[in-house]
């Protein structure tokens, strides 16, 4: 994303939720905005697995979980499969006598290759011809440890290279969150090959029942089961977003979201909130001025929201020099159980996770 004025609120919206693909746009207004799809339907592929879809412009975005009985690595090399799955949530026809048709296979891409963004995400592009109809389906599907967020476009053979040169622009704009259990995690994370340029440091260590650990070139966070379970459906949300780091504009990790489970509601956040000019306005600044001023929910005490207690607060780096308001950056980590907890308890785990934490000086 360049800068511009109308891009600077989004440098300092970090904790943005992208599970579902979402599209850096510029405005009428001339702002940018992660948007996604003002309509999108789910659909069930087999074995908890599922597919979300909704258009934008000539676009079908997508998010696909894959079952549980799928291995990502078997997702990323059998194109055959990839489109199995998908026309289990998408409904594609061909005429047979009077009757529509459902078309249930296309078999495998009649071509495959690679297009790395300017982010050094590794989309992989796959291109199916449907003879009868002389069109051409091509994706451009970005794996992530849940399955894949994927863009779709089907055209004329004659035209789909056209479409074909928007949705390589468009992957420069791709909004995304990483998102999927700790054993997904693990199968993602194995796979180097795919994975984009910002996850070269990202280390994800994990002790079931014990400890779990995450540390990249940013963050070392750790926690043990004292604090929260850790099991193989534990889930992880990495979120990335735009920051100004050194004067550039850098994409990277913003904030982790922890949970205990897939099932509950029970997490973890830390959270990162770069300091905003005072040319922008309240809204935008609220986040940052909170952590700093100690304003709810930053405020160190427990407090009751609708059916869970939550807990939240400012983390100082140990070392940090100066001012805290002159800081480019600074840092909260929040807890969040289900049900009525005694404060005592609460501010115990939040004790206990700043302990877990180190961010290495820059």
């Amino acid at each position: 994303m360049k800068r511009s004025a109308g891009s600077q609120p989004m440098l300092y919206r970090t904790n943005i939720s992208a599970t579902f693909p979402r599209l850096m746009v510029k405005q009428r207004d001339g702002t940018w905005d992660a948007v996604m799809p003002g309509e999108t339907r789910d659909a069930e592929v087999g074995k908890n697995g599922s597919l979300s879809f909704g258009k934008l412009g000539n676009y079908l975005f997508m998010r696909m979980k894959a079952p549980d009985d799928v291995a990502l690595g078997k997702l990323q090399t059998d194109s055959k499969l990839f489109m199995d799955l998908l026309l289990r949530g998408l409904y594609f026809s061909r005429s047979f006598g009077a009757e529509r048709v459902r078309i249930t296979s296309l078999g495998p891409a009649k071509t495959e290759a690679v297009h790395v963004d300017q982010y050094k995400r590794k989309w992989q592009v796959r291109r199916w011809v449907i003879e009868h109809s002389d069109e051409m389906i091509v994706t451009y599907s970005l794996p992530t440890p849940g399955g894949y967020v994927i863009m779709m476009n089907a055209a004329d053979v004659a035209a789909s290279y056209m479409y074909e040169i928007d949705m390589k622009t468009l992957s420069d704009f791709a909004f995304v969150t990483y998102y999927g259990t700790l054993k997904r995690w693990k199968e993602f994370l194995e796979n180097r090959d795919a994975l984009p340029a910002a996850f070269e440091s990202i280390q994800i260590e994990v002790d079931y029942g014990k400890k779990f650990s995450y540390q990249s070139k940013r963050l070392t966070f750790s926690y043990d089961e004292d604090v929260m379970k850790i099991s193989e459906d534990s889930d992880l949300h990495v979120r990335f977003s735009y920051f100004k780091e050194d004067d550039r504009v850098v994409w990277d990790v913003s904030s982790l979201l922890f949970g205990e489970s897939k099932d509950n509601s029970t997490f973890v956040m830390f959270s990162s909130h770069p300091r905003p000019p005072e040319s922008l306005p309240d809204s935008d600044r609220r986040s940052w001025e909170s952590v700093l001023k100690a304003r709810m929910p930053y405020t160190g005490a427990a407090f009751f929201d609708k059916s869970r207690t939550v807990i939240a607060g400012a983390f100082t780096p140990p070392g940090m020099q100066g001012n805290p308001a002159t800081q480019p950056m600074l840092f909260s980590v929040a807890f969040s159980t289900e049900g009525s907890k005694e404060s005592a308890m609460m501010e115990q785990k939040l004790q206990r996770l700043r302990e877990g934490i180190r961010i290495p000086a820059r």
